[in-house]
């Protein structure tokens, strides 16, 4: 930067105002060192705790920023000290050290624009609960249907259920509590003036008496279809902002600084070895101008495009106070330096950029840090943080009871269980859920909700074969009992007909069609319009999927037909294991190695038992309680 020819004799080397200034300056560049160098040590080692959250900001970016503001912090802090220095040393030091924090600034931004967008559509379309609300013209709702409906993620399929609230000859098993009902016929006219809409389930929030408006989400067929393109967009971009290729970029952007400055250096004279008065020459022009071109243009784009994204790390403030910051000590430098000769004698202005440094480092490092080392103290002082907490053996009443009535049931529980026991309500209400999952996904967790949604699905399309497999038995012995016995010349008429039936039947299942009214056909329609009409029941996500099973049909889990999964659901296993378990893939879960052993050993080898998932889900229900809830709670 430039210096006037003119030295006031007060601030003269040697002087005693330049020798207090210089024992100041000293101090606190000796102090600025051993805070940047202890906290970034810290903050680095903290980042190996995978419970602190810090690895989410991308460590070594943030140590490549932390480097750079050094490198401009001391410039900074030798210029105030003494004025008057190697310009070489004040070329090298600004470029270099505003080239590393920039950059990994950007890289930063850039990650957390494409990470971001990723988890919260993901998290967008694991929503799975959606219920399925019939309206009229007049924007009633009846009451005679309640509707549930589960999405699946296998191109949009959906088992939905309607019960209906008729007394039109029902088929009740008792013992089961399944209840068939016969749905009355409509008219084509009133049928032609419904609208189904799909949304999320609404409801008022009790303490505050607001309607839960965080959670609303309209999810048609064509929104949906959007989201999943955008997030296929999104998705190619990852490659391009991992870690390994924003260094990349990085080190691109700071050799084509160095051959620059070097360029500068043989080509300007003012930047010799021993010179230490400067000028504002075109020396220092390509370098103020990269730093104003980013602080005017770039970060003010950047920051209107992540503005409307949510991060629980607050990775979004720290690039709106490196921009405005940044933007306002660089103003004050360049009109300091060039419109105060006399000020600048006494105060150099090139302390302000020392003064921008201290503030982005402590933004980037300091602040993260004391939120990461309470977060990880609040999370390890929870006397109830054991992983199998989450193994819960709950009585026959409790497990077959539905989610809703399963956390109405009163549980007599100790003062240091309520903290879990609120947890596991949360996750039983679907409202506070999807607010949950809103957030896991402003963690970049939002894998963990999706293998959670995935898990239940499986649990209800697990519940429905099995019901339709156990209904069918419990039909074919039914008609069996309530047939007569078949006379000789009726068996042999029956013989002489079973290919016609045979043909009939296979005639009728390639024509659907044929299959819509009200009269089944085959025992396997009864099922098929039963499975579709009927209350669909699971339970809390703490309870097994053996667990359901075992208490639901107690009589047939006792074979070991009912503790395997039924063959029509390994397509949805592999499908689990594709999206969760592989490391190659971006959703996979961070799971333990000895747990994701164990699940590829048993898939390999075919055991596919209800509890193939279990010590999965327990292990992720651990990671959302320890890391996401205590994170949710505070916020």
């Amino acid at each position: 930067m430039s210096d006037s020819d003119e030295i006031l004799p007060d601030w003269a080397p040697g002087s005693r105002n330049y020798i207090i200034r210089v024992s100041i300056m000293v101090a606190l560049a000796a102090v600025y060192t051993i805070f940047v160098i202890v906290t970034l040590a810290m903050f680095i080692i903290k980042a190996r705790d995978k419970r602190s959250g810090l690895d989410k900001r991308k460590v070594v970016l943030v140590v490549i920023q932390a480097v750079g503001c050094y490198l401009v912090g001391v410039d900074g802090a030798i210029t105030g000290a003494t004025n008057n220095w190697s310009c070489i040393g004040k070329l090298w030091l600004f470029n270099v050290g505003f080239t590393l924090s920039l950059m990994a600034l950007t890289a930063r931004a850039f990650h957390l624009m494409v990470v971001s967008k990723v988890h919260m559509i993901t998290s967008q379309l694991s929503a799975r609960s959606y219920h399925r609300v019939l309206t009229t013209d007049d924007g009633t709702q009846p009451n005679e249907f309640a509707v549930s409906s589960f999405r699946m993620n296998d191109g949009g399929s959906e088992l939905s259920g309607l019960r209906a609230a008729t007394s039109a000859s029902p088929l009740v098993d008792k013992e089961k509590g399944l209840v068939f009902s016969h749905l009355e016929t409509q008219s084509s006219e009133k049928q032609q003036r419904q609208k189904w809409q799909y949304h999320l389930w609404r409801s008022a929030d009790a303490k505050s008496g607001k309607s839960a408006n965080r959670c609303w989400f309209r999810c048609k067929p064509e929104s949906r279809l959007k989201l999943t393109q955008r997030l296929k967009r999104y998705k190619r971009m990852l490659p391009y902002v991992t870690e390994r290729r924003l260094v990349y970029y990085i080190v691109g952007e700071v050799l084509a600084t160095v051959v620059a400055t070097l360029v500068i250096n043989l080509t300007d004279k003012q930047f010799s070895l021993h010179n230490i008065v400067c000028v504002y020459q075109w020396g220092f022009i390509p370098g103020n101008a990269f730093v104003l071109i980013h602080f005017a243009v770039v970060y003010p784009i950047i920051l209107w495009r992540v503005w409307s994204v949510k991060d629980a790390y607050g990775i979004r403030n720290d690039l709106f106070i490196c921009e405005t910051v940044g933007f306002v000590c660089m103003v004050i430098t360049l009109v300091w330096v060039n419109s105060l000769s006399l000020v600048q004698q006494q105060f150099p202005g090139l302390t302000f950029i020392w003064i921008y440094s201290f503030f982005i480092h402590a933004s980037s490092v300091f602040f993260p840090l004391l939120r990461a080392i309470q977060h990880t103290k609040q999370a390890t002082e929870r006397p109830d943080m054991s992983m199998g907490m989450f193994v819960m053996h709950q009585s026959s009443a409790a497990t077959a009871a539905t989610t809703n009535a399963a956390a109405s049931q009163p549980v007599v529980m100790s003062a240091t269980s309520t903290r879990r026991a609120n947890f596991n309500r949360m996750m039983d209400d679907p409202t506070e859920y999807q607010q949950f999952r809103e957030f896991s996904a402003s963690c970049f967790c939002s894998e963990l909700t999706a293998f959670i949604d995935e898990y239940q699905a499986l649990k209800a399309r697990t519940l429905v074969l099995f019901e339709r497999r156990t209904t069918r038995d419990s039909l074919v012995v039914a008609a069996r009992h309530l047939s007569p016995p078949p006379t000789p010349s009726t068996l042999a008429r029956n013989s002489d007909a079973i290919d016609d039936d045979a043909a009939t039947d296979s005639s009728l299942r390639s024509r659907p069609h044929m299959l819509r009214g009200n009269t089944a056909t085959t025992i396997d329609d009864v099922l098929l319009q039963s499975a579709e009409f009927m209350q669909i029941r699971t339970t809390s996500i703490t309870v097994s999927i053996l667990e359901t099973v075992t208490e639901t049909y107690r009589e047939e889990s006792t074979g070991s037909g009912m503790r395997q999964f039924p063959p029509e659901l390994l397509v949805k296993l592999e499908m689990i294991n594709r999206e969760f378990v592989d490391p190659r893939s971006f959703t996979s879960v961070n799971a333990s190695p000895l747990t994701v052993k164990r699940f590829i050993e048993r898939m390999q080898s075919k055991d596919y038992s209800l509890t193939l998932l279990d010590e999965f889900k327990s292990e992720v229900l651990f990671m959302l309680y320890t890391d996401v809830y205590t994170r949710y709670v505070r916020h």
